[in-house]
């Protein structure tokens, strides 16, 4: 059961889904031709899954590190980054949830936000702390 669970957060942080891999091909379309990224904002409806609205009560994204979800929701929020061009504080804005709490769920799972640093970085953005 650990190594099950340990090869779906790995699964969670190197694989994306196919419409979050449309959406980032999508922003960086609009970047290049200089058209404002309508998909950054509330202009494109955000895929939340059943699992991830369970998840989030008033704003704060509940799920324990070590809980079985806690996979899926942490590939769900890579998704959500990957969308937005790994801006965090619109994926959380998104998945209505503060940054801090995206933020948090991230640290919970220390090699999930060195990838997304790593991403943010060769972007130019700065990292989460």
């Amino acid at each position: 059961m650990v190594a099950q669970f340990r090869l779906r957060l790995r699964l969670a942080i190197e694989y994306r889904s196919s419409w979050a891999v449309d959406e980032s091909i999508r922003l960086a379309n609009c970047h290049a031709s200089d058209e404002k990224p309508s998909g950054q904002t509330d202009d494109v409806p955000a895929k939340i899954s059943e699992l991830m609205q369970q998840r989030i009560r008033a704003g704060r994204l509940q799920v324990s590190a070590q809980h079985q979800d806690f996979p899926a929701i942490l590939a769900e929020a890579m998704d959500h980054l990957l969308a937005t061009g790994w801006d965090y504080r619109v994926a959380a804005m998104r998945l209505n949830v503060s940054s801090s709490q995206f933020a948090k769920l991230l640290r919970a799972y220390p090699p999930a936000l060195l990838a997304v640093n790593q991403h943010r970085a060769a972007l130019g953005l700065p990292v989460i702390k």
